[in-house]
């Protein structure tokens, strides 16, 4: 009679580890239905003494989901001039991580004309082209963070945070 039992007992037991295999299937899903990585990166802005800057205090635009060959993200800053003099206003990126420098791209346009468009990592230096602005005068900039189709690797679970710097010239003769 002992031998039944034990027969039993460790019948049951397989069919249960066989369920809870099945089960642990089911609500994980296997390796193959994973998510494909991606990237993700924020991107805010930096307040000067001369410019306004908004938004300020919150992303200017936050990607969670980027992977190559995709859009990206897009956000707008608005940049106003609080001086008295004409202001050619020029603008960089400093990053804390460097993890999305050659991978993740960066455009950041005024009125469809590109101040910046390169890799991040390229744009630590101020940008030749600049926006000018009068005294008072605001302007909206978009900005847009994606990855190329043919990026290198690295870009794999990547994340960042990157802000935007702008900086104020006075306008000589003005």
């Amino acid at each position: 009679m002992r031998a039944t039992i034990d027969t039993w007992t460790g019948g049951l037991g397989l069919l249960a580890g066989f369920c809870a295999v099945a089960a642990w299937l089911a609500i994980a899903g296997r390796p193959a239905d994973a998510p494909p990585p991606s990237a993700s990166i924020r991107l805010g802005a930096l307040a000067t003494g001369e410019l306004a800057i908004s938004p300020l205090g919150k992303p200017v635009l936050a990607a969670a989901d980027l992977r190559p060959g995709q859009a990206g993200e897009e956000g707008t800053v608005t940049i106003r001039n609080q001086t008295p003099r004409a202001l050619e206003v020029s603008l960089r990126t400093s990053a804390l991580t460097r993890e999305l420098d050659r991978s993740a791209w960066i455009d950041v346009a005024e009125r469809g004309r590109s101040i910046v468009r390169e890799p991040l990592g390229g744009t630590r230096s101020w940008s030749p082209a600049a926006v000018r602005l009068a005294p008072g005068e605001k302007r909206t900039l978009s900005a847009r963070v994606w990855i190329p189709a043919r990026a290198e690797d690295g870009w794999q679970a990547a994340r960042g945070d990157a802000m935007l710097e702008f900086r104020g010239k006075v306008v000589p003769g003005r």
